[in-house]
């Protein structure tokens, strides 16, 4: 039996399309003591921005359960991850309360008819939180 225990460590956002005023946000965390990366591209459909993080973390455990396991004859445990994200309720809640501050941010840039677009997207690219 493995364990793999996830910790997050800062959330920024990767790239802003002005058109569709969608943005990928990339997700920095360390498993197994190697430093990964995931990106997720969060639109203005997404309306639950709470249930979009749940859906972040639950993607990563699930990547980092599906990695290539040692299974041998003698042990049949020995394919199974456990996967233990350290903090998961606050990661959470801070994933959210990221996301909401970009999608407001960007809802306030977009309504303002005094910043330029191209200020907008430096603006919303800059944005990044220590999870």
């Amino acid at each position: 039996m493995r364990e793999v225990i996830v910790s997050f460590k800062r959330a920024e956002v990767a790239n802003y399309i002005l058109d569709t005023h969608d943005f990928d946000v990339r997700l920095v965390y360390d498993a197994d003591g190697k430093q990964k990366e995931v990106m997720k591209r969060i639109t203005k459909e997404d309306r639950d921005i709470i249930a979009v993080a749940e859906n972040v973390v639950v993607n990563i455990r699930k990547s980092e359960k599906n990695r290539p396991g040692f299974v041998t004859a003698d042990n049949p445990l020995a394919g199974f991850v456990n996967v233990k994200i350290t903090k998961e309720d606050e990661v959470t809640e801070n994933i959210a309360r990221f996301l909401t501050k970009v999608m407001n941010q960007a809802k306030m840039n977009t309504l303002s008819s005094t910043v330029p677009r191209y200020q907008i997207r430096e603006q919303l690219c800059k944005m990044a939180m220590n999870l």
